[in-house]
């Protein structure tokens, strides 16, 4: 009979070689990649929403300590730049006048944390040389049940309102979708609204702002679509519904680009939208089979290229290559195209949460398609680097992700 001293050493043993294996495995996938690019950008996506990647400690002192964690990890691993989202859910992890400090912070929605996330994380990543990116969500209030307690109210957050903010006395500007409550993009004073917040953060902090893909909400089953019939009414000018809200957010990031322009020519406005524009390569799409943002979500994404409205274009490319509906090497080849003989620089936002041995993909079940996908952005010409999402990926370092990007980065 096998003693439990046996037993023990023989799960370490097996333990220990398991863990090899997934190192030696990741060295010798790194090997064969191509050389970077000069100034390539290696990015990662900090979530504060429902306290997803940080902060899971409650107080200034402990959330500190974590963020310094945090940044000594991504610093290790040689990512060079953050995208930390500050404004989650219409309100601020930042000193704001128009929003009510975050929830997410001390577990109240308005209640003060006693210091400035926003301000430390721009402290402690010029200390580290990492690039800190602004994230927003400019229009998302509540997407699904779990973005708050069952006892929130609408009128309950109206109060919370700074009273710069006109939305205050507005609250017919908060419309609803299905489950999700947004600010109406088809209200010019929303727009204004939201423009002024973000020229209070480029002057206040004087980081580059960056937005992702939620502006028109996403569709969902039996929701009625008639949230801005009032506003289409008023300032549709004839055009079709599907015209007038994209033209909203068009004219949206527009206005964005312009004033951070305006106040610092170099400052940048980056956006990571879902990465399918249109499908049908007749009409100019990727030969997909997914969501188009084009048509589904009101995202011309393609002309926010072509007209200069953004510096960075970072497409959600959430899928592996060769995948049917959606292949990454046919999204990243037609976002290269997309963006030669403009001024927009291109990054891939890259699926990092995907990773993991019980993924229903086999290709996520290692770091080979990671590498493989990273070795195709290094080979197109207007690639200038890549974003995982998220930090939590990183942290857990499931099937060796981190070990993987460390040795790509080195």
């Amino acid at each position: 009979m096998t003693s439990s001293l046996d037993s023990d050493n023989k799960t370490r043993s097996s333990f220990f070689s398991f863990v090899f294996f997934v190192f030696l495995f990741s060295v010798l996938l790194c090997l064969s990649i191509n050389k970077p690019k000069a100034d390539e950008i290696r990015g990662v996506w900090i979530a504060t929403v429902k306290n997803s990647n940080w902060p899971k400690t409650s107080g200034e002192l402990e959330q500190k300590q974590e963020l310094i964690k945090d940044l000594d990890l991504i610093k290790s691993l040689g990512i060079n730049r953050v995208y930390f989202q500050i404004r989650p859910r219409c309100d601020a992890l930042y000193v704001s006048e128009f929003w009510p400090w975050s929830k997410y912070l001390t577990g109240e929605l308005g209640k003060d944390p006693k210091y400035d996330p926003l301000l430390f994380m721009r402290e402690e990543c010029k200390k580290r040389d990492i690039v800190l990116e602004a994230w927003i969500n400019p229009f998302l209030l509540i997407n699904e049940k779990g973005d708050v307690d069952a006892s929130f109210s609408i009128d309950e957050y109206i109060e919370k309102l700074p009273e710069k903010n006109l939305l205050k006395y507005h609250k017919e500007w908060i419309v609803k979708y299905g489950n999700t409550y947004f600010l109406n993009p088809g209200e010019p004073s929303v727009i204004k609204i939201i423009t002024n917040e973000v020229e209070y953060l480029v002057k206040r902090y004087n980081t580059p702002i960056h937005m992702d893909d939620y502006f028109y909400p996403y569709p969902q089953i039996n929701a009625e679509d008639t949230y801005d019939k009032n506003e289409y009414e008023l300032y549709g000018k004839g055009r079709e519904l599907s015209d007038f809200r994209r033209e909203n957010i068009n004219e949206f990031l527009k206005k964005t680009y312009m004033i951070i322009k305006k106040i610092d020519k170099n400052n940048t406005l980056s956006v990571s939208p879902f990465a399918i524009w249109k499908n049908g390569i007749k009409e100019g799409g990727a030969g997909t089979g997914g969501l188009e943002s084009y048509y589904t979500i009101y995202c011309d994404t393609l002309l926010w290229v072509t007209r200069n409205y953004v510096d960075y274009i970072i497409p959600q490319i959430y899928w592996h290559i060769d995948f049917e509906k959606a292949d990454y090497k046919k999204l990243a080849k037609w976002w290269n195209t997309a963006v030669q003989g403009t001024n927009v620089k291109l990054l891939i936002g890259q699926a990092g949460y995907r990773f993991d041995e019980n993924s229903p993909f086999d290709s996520f079940k290692n770091c080979k398609e990671l590498v493989e996908q990273i070795k195709l952005n290094r080979k197109l010409k207007n690639v200038c680097g890549q974003v995982i999402f998220s930090l939590n990926c990183l942290e857990k370092n499931k099937v060796g992700i981190s070990d993987t990007l460390k040795s790509i980065y080195a």
